[in-house]
């Protein structure tokens, strides 16, 4: 498999993924990560969003 071969294998694994997330098929988010693996890529997961700050209560002026 050449380079553009590869890169092109990968993104198709990424694209999959994320669909595979979203209707959270985690059997085969955990295949598409160990398939990632074993090409060379680091299969992490998107990044977690920070987790938001309780809002400050906003003085009521009337």
């Amino acid at each position: 498999m050449n380079d553009d071969q590869k890169a092109g294998y990968i993104k198709a694994l990424l694209e999959e993924r994320a669909y595979c997330e979203r209707w959270n098929e985690t059997d085969r988010v955990n295949q598409i990560n160990a398939e990632l693996r074993k090409v060379g890529h680091d299969a992490k997961g998107p990044a977690k969003r920070a987790e938001s700050r309780p809002r400050a209560k906003k003085s009521e002026t009337r």
